[in-house]
């Protein structure tokens, strides 16, 4: 089997599911990683466990590479056993891929800000994108399916991918930064 699998946490792709509170035997605290504080921190941990990853897969037949934005191409080998879209043994071995931090305030209105950057962009390269709500407008009622311009390209049967090219998808540790400051 050979595929794309794509980095966690990209550009909003990352929902805001993390660790549940509440009551937990001590295996359990032992086992469940800690919550990641930062796309900084992320990005690390991140590539530590890609490479990991990488190395075991190709222990295992698959032609693996990590991909300019942080995926990983060919991920497993032919007819390997596959969990969570990655070869069983791998993630026995060195773990499911880590959680991006969970989803706050600053980091959705950050996101926003880069997301009215990308539609002017977008605009100014012919692209009809609809107007955005407002940031508090966003920010409180964000869901996954909010206002996105690539969405608006996408919804219009554009090349998304062509549109991404000129005008990229924001990543997340700028959303993060620029939310910061905001």
């Amino acid at each position: 089997m050979s595929g794309r699998i794509a980095r966690a946490g990209g550009a909003l792709l990352a929902a805001g599911a993390l660790l549940l509170g509440g009551c937990a035997s001590s295996a359990d605290e032992e086992s469940a990683p800690e919550a990641l504080a930062s796309y900084e921190e992320f990005d690390q941990v991140y590539a530590d466990w890609s490479s990991q990853y990488i190395d075991c897969a190709r222990e295992f037949g698959a032609a693996a590479e990590r991909t300019d934005d942080g995926g990983i191409e060919n991920a497993v080998g032919e007819g390997r056993p596959v969990r969570e879209g990655l070869d069983a043994d791998c993630i026995d071995r060195v773990g499911s891929p880590p959680e991006p931090p969970p989803l706050n305030d600053a980091f959705l209105a950050g996101m926003f800000e880069l997301f009215v950057e990308q539609a002017d962009c977008l605009r100014a390269a012919g692209y009809v994108i609809s107007e955005p709500p407002s940031r508090e407008e966003w920010v409180e009622n964000y869901d996954g399916y909010s206002w996105n311009p690539l969405m608006d390209v996408y919804n219009a049967g554009e090349d998304v991918q062509a549109a991404d090219g000129i005008c990229p998808q924001p990543e997340p540790r700028e959303a993060e930064r620029r939310g910061a400051g905001l």
